[in-house]
């Protein structure tokens, strides 16, 4: 399983190139698990404090778009050799 960090500025970098995107301006990171296949398992949204930001109005196909570029983009930031796995950003 692959657990992608999508940090806010690649967030603001990726609104401002597909501009009806419906991601709301406090979301500050979005987590995104994959299976090992890539397929996308789950993701969850936050604001600055840690909430947790809805994404139902947010444009499936953006949605979609940003973590593909995520799964095939991400760093890593730490391998993983005394955690459960790697760390990895996008």
């Amino acid at each position: 399983m692959k657990i992608i960090q999508i940090n806010a500025d690649t967030i603001d970098t990726f609104k401002r190139s597909w501009p009806c995107n419906g991601i709301p301006s406090n979301v500050d990171i979005i987590v995104a698990a994959f299976a090992d296949n890539d397929d996308l398992v789950d993701y969850e949204a936050s604001d600055t404090d840690d909430g947790v930001v809805d994404l139902t109005d947010a444009d499936g196909h953006a949605l979609s778009a940003l973590f593909d570029d995520a799964l095939a983009n991400h760093t890593v930031v730490h391998d993983g050799t005394v955690l459960i796995g790697s760390i990895l950003h996008y």
